[in-house]
């Protein structure tokens, strides 16, 4: 993944990938490298990932929620 992000400005912006890219290496990279966020897919293959948001209690923080504090 980084060779195709290496020439792009992500700073702010939010970066997109599937189960294939959902690796602790590519998250520091789009973090930390390109200043930007990301939304990975999680799926079998990092099973102690998808256990711990399956463990969350998602009405917590449903998509809906703010902090207004």
């Amino acid at each position: 993944m980084k060779p195709l992000l290496d020439p792009l400005t992500l700073a702010g912006r939010v970066v997109t990938a599937d189960a294939l890219h959902t690796q602790t290496e590519t998250a520091r990279y789009v973090v930390e490298d390109k200043q930007a966020h990301y939304l990975f897919t999680v799926k079998d293959n990092q099973p102690t990932l998808k256990a711990d948001i399956e463990g969350l209690h998602r009405e917590a923080f449903p998509p809906s929620a703010r902090d207004d504090g």
